[in-house]
């Protein structure tokens, strides 16, 4: 592709990602920042967003908030549907113009935003095989909870019982 074809798209993408700034009550840039290929946080989108830009089940991307008011500004300011709950935020799917950006930079169409640095060892695909959930302490927990909660109900039934006892 020569030059004036990659300008035209990033221009609309600028256009776009500083919308979403605005949005998201962040300052605008100046350029675009470099990224690092097929990350969530370290491409150029989520970068330039503070935010996830992970890719669903059908290889449509989205970008996760974990605020349902900023997910909203967003999804306005993109002019897209609403925000989708997400087991750990909101989804807010991308533009066209951003969606077809994204597979492009993946692709390497876009050398000059790639960033020069390679990433991390820890730097996966997606950085969520990371996360490890404790079933155990979490079971815990809500146990002790529940324990709490009968504990309380037992003490506000022997209250009641006594002041109705109370001649």
């Amino acid at each position: 592709m020569s030059s004036l074809q990659h300008s035209l798209p990033r221009s609309a993408v600028f256009d776009l990602v500083s919308r979403a700034r605005s949005a998201l009550g962040m300052p605008p840039l100046k350029r675009l920042p470099r990224g690092i290929r097929e990350t969530s946080r370290q491409c150029v989108l989520g970068r330039s967003l503070g935010v996830e830009i992970l890719v669903d089940d059908r290889d449509g991307p989205y970008a996760l908030v974990l605020q349902y008011r900023s997910a909203c500004a967003l999804s306005r300011a993109w002019c897209v549907g609403r925000p989708c709950a997400s087991w750990n935020g909101w989804a807010v799917r991308l533009p066209a113009e951003l969606t077809r950006f994204v597979q492009e930079f993946d692709a390497c169409c876009y050398p000059e935003l790639v960033s020069n640095s390679p990433p991390k060892k820890s730097t996966t695909v997606s950085e969520l095989r990371e996360l490890r959930f404790d079933w155990v302490g979490e079971q815990q927990r809500v146990q002790n909870l529940i324990d709490r909660a009968n504990e309380l109900c037992d003490s506000a039934r022997e209250l009641c019982e006594k002041t109705t006892q109370l001649p």
